[in-house]
């Protein structure tokens, strides 16, 4: 077989950072603080992404660790986790009170407020410090304000009210003497916790209380959308593809690089990762030959490893012995086991192949079929730095066939009338500029392609700013 060579070059821009969605004119909504279901939304932060909050924030509570209540050392993260999903509250309701009580979250420095009484619990107006001495400490602080906001939940549950009157419904004056109707569980909750309105919405000028409370929440939590398969994200010093609506974190910049336009990262708070589901690492490049510890040599195509079954398979599909990567079994085991390669493979998976007959190409994609390639826009699009390999009409005609090939997921093209970005192989429109810009794309990766490959996209919904829902899971945990 003859071999005919495009060099299609390889991109190595470093990632652009961006803050996308940044929060406008707060309004106060004094009647409601916050969702029921965002209060209870246990999975919200998991404790590395509690961790990886703090480090954003540049917090204090990053590097201290405390003796938790039942007398082991954890770290902050940990102790939050822990007492959130007892109590089947959001962490982040416990961090937004930590700003909001004694600023821990945004210190770069310790002080006495926040090692003593980082949520302010216990801490009354007419209660000494000797008063409220059993709940001082880190992870006191945390445990019973969290096992208090539950608390006051599970009392309006049973009389539709709390210890204090504050309840769904029930007009009440704030200490700051703002009138108050809670239209749910969590404002009435949050009210009884600290019941004044403070400086946002015309309550105490020199304290934020509730209105803080809710202006701290929407700052930090307004990037918590939808983004569509294919979209590259950077939080926390990670960078991950979102991926059958799952995050897959990136272990390496080779398996970036090697499939991927970096040029598409966009840089998200770790709020905004968090809301995905964890799927498989990517790990290895596609295609990527590896050899176990046993000695058998794999091509990984996807989630799957897909054994060389012989050296004459080896030999006659031309692959290089130089370019096997030795992994170890924890590497080899993360992927599944995929149909083995054999000699009657006639070309492998990831190969472009020519028809040196009629000058088709074609890819021959991780099952082994084969995916016309209509247009040099797909081309282009889809491989970098690749070659292709000339082959006889029969030994195409051979190849089973599959779907054509069409842009990759993440691609952003322009239509007569829209921008798009391209998600499970359809082409999905975005509602507005404003909303293309505050998920954090940027025009400038936007290309032209002919109105023949824009029609090979079936059309899917519009990309709006609706945002991610709660877990339907974490509303069914179980007080403890």
């Amino acid at each position: 077989m003859k071999q005919v060579i495009l060099t299609l070059g390889i991109l190595f821009s470093a990632a652009i950072g961006f803050a996308p969605l940044s929060v406008g004119a707060f309004t106060f909504e004094k009647d409601l603080l916050i969702t029921d279901r965002d209060f209870e939304y246990v999975d919200y932060l998991s404790t590395s992404g509690i961790q990886r909050f703090l480090q954003e924030k540049g917090s204090v509570l990053q590097n201290i660790s405390a003796s938790d209540t039942d007398g082991k050392n954890r770290s902050v993260a940990e102790i939050i986790n822990r007492v959130a999903t007892r109590h089947s509250i959001n962490p982040m309701v416990l961090l937004v009170m930590a700003q909001k009580e004694s600023s821990a979250i945004t210190s770069s420095s310790s002080s006495y407020a926040i090692d003593n009484w980082i949520l302010g619990y216990g801490r009354c107006d007419s209660c000494s410090e000797a008063d409220a001495a059993p709940y001082r400490g880190m992870a006191n602080q945390f445990t019973w304000a969290a096992r208090g906001l539950r608390g006051y939940v599970d009392d309006i549950n049973s009389r539709g009210h709390t210890v204090s009157g504050w309840g769904p419904g029930i007009a009440k004056t704030t200490m700051d003497g703002i009138s108050v109707t809670p239209s749910n569980k969590a404002t009435a909750a949050l009210y009884t916790y600290n019941p004044c309105v403070g400086a946002y919405g015309g309550g105490y000028p020199n304290f934020g209380c509730n209105s803080a409370f809710q202006k701290l929440w929407q700052d930090w939590n307004a990037n918590t959308v939808k983004y569509p398969d294919g979209t590259l994200l950077q939080a926390g010093g990670m960078i991950y593809l979102i991926h059958n609506g799952q995050k897959r974190a990136f272990t390496s910049m080779g398996a970036l690089v090697a499939n991927y336009d970096t040029r598409k990262i966009i840089t998200v708070p770790v709020v905004a990762v968090e809301q995905y589901p964890t799927g498989q690492k990517i790990l290895l490049p596609d295609f990527s030959l590896v050899r176990n510890p046993a000695g058998t040599v794999y091509l990984i195509t996807g989630l799957k490893k897909r054994g060389i079954a012989s050296q004459e398979a080896f030999r006659r599909l031309g692959f290089n012995p130089e370019e096997i990567l030795d992994i170890g079994w924890g590497v080899a085991n993360s992927y599944g086991e995929g149909s083995p390669i054999t000699v009657k493979t006639t070309f492998a998976p990831g190969t472009l192949v020519q028809d040196d007959g009629n000058g088709a190409v074609y890819y021959v994609g991780a099952g082994g079929r084969k995916r016309a390639i209509f247009d040099r826009a797909i081309l282009d699009n889809n491989f970098n730095q690749s070659a292709i390999v000339g082959a006889s009409p029969a030994d195409i005609q051979a190849i089973p066939e599959g779907r054509p090939m069409v842009l990759a997921d993440g691609t952003l093209i322009k239509g007569s009338k829209a921008v798009f970005v391209i998600s499970k192989g359809k082409r999905r429109a975005f509602d507005s500029g404003t909303t293309f810009e505050q998920l954090g794309y940027t025009w400038d990766t936007v290309v032209e392609v002919p109105k023949s490959v824009l029609k090979l996209h079936e059309k899917g919904k519009p990309v709006t700013l609706k945002k991610v829902k709660a877990s339907s899971k974490s509303s069914k945990k179980k007080n403890k």
